[in-house]
């Protein structure tokens, strides 16, 4: 019970960046720059197998092949909700 405690714990911290990046951050790159940071941090933090909750408006951002090698190489679960 204590280790799905840290792990929501340590998802609703980077949800909160997420939302607080995107408010400081208006220009596009700048934003993804911002969010491909913290999931590098996030991936050497957390062991496979982990959830990746991504909650963005564009499919098609610079990011994904990277989200793709994460689920390939070290088996994370990706879930994207698109806004």
């Amino acid at each position: 019970m204590l280790v799905i405690v840290v792990r929501l714990t340590s998802w609703l911290r980077a949800l909160m960046k997420v939302i607080t990046s995107r408010q400081e951050f208006g220009d596009d790159i700048a934003r993804h720059t911002k969010m491909l940071g913290d999931i590098r941090a996030w991936s050497s933090d957390n062991p496979n197998p982990s959830n990746l909750f991504l909650i963005m408006g564009d499919p098609s951002v610079d990011f994904l092949p990277y989200i793709e090698f994460l689920k390939s190489s070290k088996g994370y679960k990706i879930h994207y909700i698109y806004i």
